[in-house]
Protein backbone atom coordinates (compact mmCIF):
# COMPACT_ATOMS: atom_id res chain seq x y z
CA UNK A 1 0.00 0.00 0.00
CA UNK A 2 2.80 2.44 0.90
CA UNK A 3 4.60 1.71 -2.37
CA UNK A 4 1.45 2.35 -4.39
CA UNK A 5 0.92 5.66 -2.57
CA UNK A 6 4.50 6.66 -3.38
CA UNK A 7 4.00 5.78 -7.06
CA UNK A 8 0.68 7.68 -7.11
CA UNK A 9 2.37 10.70 -5.52
CA UNK A 10 5.12 10.63 -8.17
CA UNK A 11 2.54 10.40 -10.94
CA UNK A 12 0.44 13.26 -9.56
CA UNK A 13 3.45 15.55 -9.28
CA UNK A 14 3.17 18.16 -12.00
CA UNK A 15 5.93 19.88 -13.95
CA UNK A 16 5.43 22.57 -16.58
CA UNK A 17 7.62 24.12 -19.20
CA UNK A 18 6.63 26.54 -21.94
CA UNK A 19 7.45 24.93 -25.28
CA UNK A 20 8.42 26.34 -28.65
CA UNK A 21 7.59 24.99 -32.09
CA UNK A 22 11.00 25.27 -33.76
CA UNK A 23 9.76 24.19 -37.20
CA UNK A 24 7.59 27.29 -37.56
CA UNK A 25 10.25 29.89 -36.61
CA UNK A 26 13.66 28.93 -38.01
CA UNK A 27 14.83 28.53 -41.59
CA UNK A 28 15.22 24.87 -42.51
CA UNK A 29 18.42 23.40 -41.07
CA UNK A 30 19.15 26.42 -38.87
CA UNK A 31 19.56 26.23 -35.09
CA UNK A 32 20.15 29.95 -34.70
CA UNK A 33 17.67 32.02 -32.74
CA UNK A 34 19.11 35.16 -34.30
CA UNK A 35 16.39 37.45 -35.55
CA UNK A 36 13.75 36.08 -33.23
CA UNK A 37 12.04 38.79 -31.18
CA UNK A 38 12.88 38.79 -27.47
CA UNK A 39 9.29 37.71 -26.73
CA UNK A 40 9.99 34.41 -28.54
CA UNK A 41 13.40 33.84 -26.95
CA UNK A 42 12.22 34.31 -23.36
CA UNK A 43 9.79 31.76 -21.98
CA UNK A 44 7.94 31.28 -18.73
CA UNK A 45 6.65 28.13 -17.17
CA UNK A 46 6.49 26.35 -13.93
CA UNK A 47 5.00 23.50 -12.15
CA UNK A 48 3.57 22.27 -8.98
CA UNK A 49 2.58 19.14 -7.22
CA UNK A 50 0.56 17.77 -4.39
CA UNK A 51 0.29 14.46 -2.70
CA UNK A 52 -0.51 12.57 0.45
CA UNK A 53 0.48 9.29 2.02
CA UNK A 54 2.32 7.70 4.91
CA UNK A 55 6.07 7.73 5.49
CA UNK A 56 8.20 4.76 6.57
CA UNK A 57 7.30 5.39 10.26
CA UNK A 58 3.58 5.25 9.47
CA UNK A 59 3.00 9.00 9.86
CA UNK A 60 0.45 10.47 7.47
CA UNK A 61 1.59 13.48 5.47
CA UNK A 62 0.53 15.78 2.68
CA UNK A 63 2.61 18.12 0.60
CA UNK A 64 2.41 20.85 -2.00
CA UNK A 65 5.10 22.20 -4.30
CA UNK A 66 5.32 25.23 -6.55
CA UNK A 67 8.16 25.88 -9.01
CA UNK A 68 7.86 28.83 -11.43
CA UNK A 69 10.62 29.36 -13.99
CA UNK A 70 11.90 31.78 -16.60
CA UNK A 71 14.14 30.73 -19.47
CA UNK A 72 16.00 32.08 -22.47
CA UNK A 73 16.65 30.38 -25.81
CA UNK A 74 20.35 30.87 -26.58
CA UNK A 75 19.83 28.91 -29.82
CA UNK A 76 16.74 27.00 -30.87
CA UNK A 77 17.87 23.70 -29.31
CA UNK A 78 19.71 25.23 -26.29
CA UNK A 79 17.90 26.94 -23.41
CA UNK A 80 19.05 28.26 -20.05
CA UNK A 81 16.97 29.57 -17.18
CA UNK A 82 16.19 29.83 -13.50
CA UNK A 83 13.55 27.97 -11.50
CA UNK A 84 12.34 28.89 -8.01
CA UNK A 85 11.52 25.87 -5.82
CA UNK A 86 9.14 25.63 -2.84
CA UNK A 87 7.77 22.54 -1.07
CA UNK A 88 5.76 22.21 2.12
CA UNK A 89 5.28 18.92 3.99
CA UNK A 90 2.61 18.70 6.68
CA UNK A 91 2.39 15.89 9.27
CA UNK A 92 -1.01 16.47 10.95
CA UNK A 93 -0.65 13.58 13.47
CA UNK A 94 2.31 15.28 15.14
CA UNK A 95 1.40 18.90 14.25
CA UNK A 96 4.60 19.46 12.26
CA UNK A 97 5.15 21.38 9.03
CA UNK A 98 8.43 21.45 7.10
CA UNK A 99 9.19 23.92 4.32
CA UNK A 100 12.03 23.81 1.84
CA UNK A 101 12.81 26.42 -0.78
CA UNK A 102 15.55 27.39 -3.16
CA UNK A 103 16.59 28.19 -6.69
CA UNK A 104 17.78 26.04 -9.59
CA UNK A 105 19.60 27.48 -12.60
CA UNK A 106 19.13 25.00 -15.46
CA UNK A 107 20.19 24.25 -19.02
CA UNK A 108 18.66 21.99 -21.64
CA UNK A 109 19.83 21.00 -25.12
CA UNK A 110 17.65 19.18 -27.63
CA UNK A 111 18.74 16.65 -30.25
CA UNK A 112 15.47 16.05 -32.09
CA UNK A 113 13.21 14.17 -29.67
CA UNK A 114 15.99 13.52 -27.12
CA UNK A 115 17.29 16.21 -24.80
CA UNK A 116 20.02 16.60 -22.19
CA UNK A 117 18.97 18.36 -18.98
CA UNK A 118 21.03 19.68 -16.09
CA UNK A 119 20.39 21.96 -13.14
CA UNK A 120 22.15 23.11 -10.00
CA UNK A 121 19.76 23.26 -7.04
CA UNK A 122 20.50 25.34 -3.95
CA UNK A 123 17.91 24.44 -1.31
CA UNK A 124 17.23 25.49 2.27
CA UNK A 125 15.53 22.69 4.21
CA UNK A 126 15.12 21.50 7.80
CA UNK A 127 18.20 19.60 9.00
CA UNK A 128 17.92 15.83 9.12
CA UNK A 129 17.67 14.58 12.76
CA UNK A 130 18.35 18.00 14.34
CA UNK A 131 16.96 21.48 14.81
CA UNK A 132 17.40 24.39 12.45
CA UNK A 133 17.81 24.64 8.72
CA UNK A 134 20.54 23.49 6.42
CA UNK A 135 21.71 24.55 2.98
CA UNK A 136 21.82 21.67 0.49
CA UNK A 137 23.01 21.47 -3.10
CA UNK A 138 22.03 19.08 -5.83
CA UNK A 139 23.34 18.61 -9.36
CA UNK A 140 20.79 16.52 -11.27
CA UNK A 141 21.97 15.58 -14.77
CA UNK A 142 20.26 13.33 -17.27
CA UNK A 143 18.31 12.66 -20.43
CA UNK A 144 14.77 13.21 -21.56
CA UNK A 145 12.52 12.29 -24.44
CA UNK A 146 9.65 14.11 -26.11
CA UNK A 147 7.02 12.31 -28.20
CA UNK A 148 4.79 14.58 -30.30
CA UNK A 149 1.10 13.67 -30.18
CA UNK A 150 -0.07 16.48 -32.47
CA UNK A 151 1.16 19.71 -34.06
CA UNK A 152 1.42 21.54 -30.69
CA UNK A 153 1.26 18.73 -28.14
CA UNK A 154 3.72 16.18 -26.80
CA UNK A 155 4.32 13.73 -23.99
CA UNK A 156 7.67 14.42 -22.31
CA UNK A 157 9.68 12.72 -19.64
CA UNK A 158 13.13 12.73 -18.15
CA UNK A 159 15.29 10.89 -15.69
CA UNK A 160 18.08 12.75 -13.94
CA UNK A 161 20.62 11.62 -11.37
CA UNK A 162 21.96 13.90 -8.62
CA UNK A 163 25.72 13.42 -9.00
CA UNK A 164 26.34 15.10 -5.60
CA UNK A 165 24.00 12.77 -3.66
CA UNK A 166 26.42 9.90 -2.89
CA UNK A 167 28.70 12.22 -0.90
CA UNK A 168 25.71 13.76 0.94
CA UNK A 169 23.47 10.72 1.35
CA UNK A 170 23.59 10.65 5.18
CA UNK A 171 22.96 14.38 5.61
CA UNK A 172 20.67 15.04 2.64
CA UNK A 173 16.92 15.52 3.13
CA UNK A 174 16.42 13.72 -0.22
CA UNK A 175 15.93 9.96 -0.04
CA UNK A 176 17.06 9.19 -3.58
CA UNK A 177 19.49 10.63 -6.12
CA UNK A 178 17.02 9.97 -8.97
CA UNK A 179 14.37 12.42 -10.15
CA UNK A 180 11.76 11.25 -12.68
CA UNK A 181 9.38 13.70 -14.32
CA UNK A 182 6.63 13.01 -16.84
CA UNK A 183 4.54 15.83 -18.28
CA UNK A 184 2.32 16.70 -21.24
CA UNK A 185 2.83 19.76 -23.45
CA UNK A 186 -0.25 21.20 -25.15
CA UNK A 187 -0.53 24.52 -26.99
CA UNK A 188 2.63 25.97 -25.44
CA UNK A 189 1.72 25.12 -21.83
CA UNK A 190 2.77 21.95 -20.07
CA UNK A 191 0.97 20.13 -17.28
Amino acid sequence: MKASLLILTLCVSVTAFAQFNQKQKAPKGSNSAQGLPLSERIFFGGGGGFGAGSNSQGLKYNYISISPLVGYRVTLPWSVGLQVLYQSYNYPQISQRYNQYGIAPFTQYRFGQIFVHGEYQMISAPRVNSDGRGEYTRLPLGLGFTQPIGPRAAVNGWVVYDVLWPSQRYTSPFISPFVIRIYVTAGGISF
